[in-house]
C-alpha cells in the first residue's frame, strides 16, 4: 500500500512539475514579446515617417513645375509637347458605349478587297 501510494504522489508530483514548467514557459514568451513591442512600435512609426517623406519626394519630383524644369534641360530636349489636334479625348459615355450585334460579329460582312488577275498592272 505503501508503494501505490508513493507512486501515485510521484505522479501527481511530476505533472504539476510539468504543468508548473509550462506556465512559466509561456511567461517568459508573454515578457519577451512585451519587451519586443515597444521596439516595434518605433519601427513601425519610422517606417511610416519614412513612407511620408518618400511619397512627399514624389509628389514633389512629379510635379508641373519640375517636370517643365525637366524639359528644358538637354538629356530630354527629344521629348516634345503633342500638339492639340494629337490629343485625343474620350469622354465616359462613349467609351462604355456597348457595340451593336452588326458591329460585334464582322464574320457576317462580306470581305471588301478589290482583286485583280495576275499580269495586270
Amino acid at each position: 500500500m505503501n508503494g501505490k501510494w508513493t507512486s501515485r504522489f510521484a505522479i501527481c508530483l511530476a505533472a504539476l512539475g510539468f504543468s508548473l514548467y509550462a506556465h512559466i514557459e509561456k511567461q517568459n514568451q508573454i515578457t519577451a514579446m512585451r519587451i519586443q513591442l515597444p521596439e516595434s512600435a518605433d519601427h513601425l512609426k519610422a517606417l511610416q515617417e519614412d513612407n511620408t517623406r518618400l511619397r512627399y519626394e514624389v509628389e514633389q519630383f512629379e510635379s508641373p513645375e519640375h517636370l517643365i524644369e525637366l524639359a528644358r534641360h538637354h538629356e530630354f530636349s527629344h521629348l516634345r509637347h503633342p500638339l492639340v489636334k494629337e490629343i485625343l479625348t474620350v469622354t465616359e459615355g462613349i467609351a462604355i458605349q456597348i457595340p451593336s450585334d452588326e458591329e460585334a460579329l464582322p464574320s457576317r460582312r462580306t470581305p471588301s478587297i478589290a482583286t485583280t488577275p495576275p499580269g495586270t498592272p
